[in-house]
């Protein structure tokens, strides 16, 4: 059954309205009719299997046929602090990620990073490849996408314990002395 992560504030007791980009989906993209069922997810934790009632050019119409607690998101709560990548190869790790089980995303510039900013678009393309990565591997609550920081302040916020893996062979400030170490 398709899944689609909508504004809780679409569902209304029973009843579903769904507008925008879903509307799009459902009804041109995927061609679905009245009577056929979806699933609505809420970023809650719960999923709502609906009964689309009708479809028009501004608004599906749907019931909640039943409500219940989703069974997809990971008891392990793991945060992936990646580097910009050069071309798609960042999206591709936020992809991944979501269907690994991976429920935050914070990305950095690091000395050696090629792409130094992030653009409106990017981050928009960003918060879209995580949600139909969600969407499509049966993820109940969209991980969260932080905004872009440096190396050093990711060393400085990663929770504990951390995992640290990177390319070079020497030894890193952090590593060689555990007792100021911050991740």
């Amino acid at each position: 059954m398709h899944r689609f992560f909508i504004p809780k504030d679409w569902i209304e007791r029973d009843k579903v309205t769904i507008t925008g980009e879903p509307l799009y989906q459902i009804g041109f993209v995927l061609r679905l009719k009245p009577a056929d069922h979806i699933i609505v997810l809420d970023n809650s934790g719960w999923e709502f299997e609906v009964e689309i009632e009708r479809i028009t050019k501004e608004q599906i119409s749907a019931k909640v046929v039943s409500r219940r607690p989703g069974l997809g998101e990971p008891v392990v709560k793991i945060t992936l602090y990646q580097a910009l990548l050069k071309s798609d190869k960042f999206e591709l790790v936020l992809q991944k990620g979501v269907e690994l089980g991976v429920t935050e995303f914070v990305p950095f510039i690091s000395e050696r990073c090629v792409v130094r900013t992030e653009s409106a678009g990017k981050i928009e393309r960003w918060r879209k490849i995580v949600q139909e990565a969600a969407e499509q591997s049966e993820r109940l609550i969209l991980p969260v996408l932080h905004p872009l920081i440096t190396f050093d302040a990711a060393c400085r916020t990663a929770k504990r314990p951390s995992v640290l893996l990177w390319e070079e062979e020497k030894m890193c400030e952090f590593e060689a002395n555990p007792a100021r170490s911050t991740v």
